[in-house]
């Protein structure tokens, strides 16, 4: 579509944390399965749009990531069997805020997730108020 350049994403802010707890849901019920470090990455996406042939406006938007850096036992657990009936992770963590005081958070129904080689694990989110919320901390 002429007039709309579809743009650029790039990291927007990143948030550290501590002692967060994963809990698969699998068949109706929440396992816990280990422990790891997580750290947020806000993403903005900005896209600019032609008004009356001149780029006069941008609409920015946001997403996050949720990157947990687990340990080797916990990889070993995350079997094509052990996928079979998820249907969503749980996360409860310590996250950091602006005052470096770490306060307790919780994430539910994750459901799009990578789950890379190297114990890193990625759960992408587009929420925009649970975004907001991150943003502010």
């Amino acid at each position: 579509m002429k007039g709309v350049d579809y743009g650029m994403k790039k990291l927007f802010k990143t948030i550290d944390g501590a002692d967060c707890e994963i809990y698969a849901i699998k068949n109706h019920q929440r396992v816990f399965i280990g422990k790891a470090t997580p750290t947020i990455e806000i993403y903005q996406n900005i896209t600019e749009v032609d008004v009356l042939g001149k780029t006069s406006s941008q609409c920015k938007t946001y997403e996050f990531s949720l990157i947990i850096c687990s340990d080797p036992e916990l990889d070993k657990k995350i079997t094509p069997d052990f996928l079979d009936g998820l249907t969503h992770f749980d996360l409860k963590t310590l996250l950091k805020n602006k005052d470096n005081v770490f306060i307790p958070f919780e994430f539910a129904g994750l459901a799009k997730f990578t789950i890379e080689e190297y114990n890193k694990w990625i759960f992408d989110v587009n929420n925009y108020d649970l975004t907001k919320i991150l943003i502010d901390l």
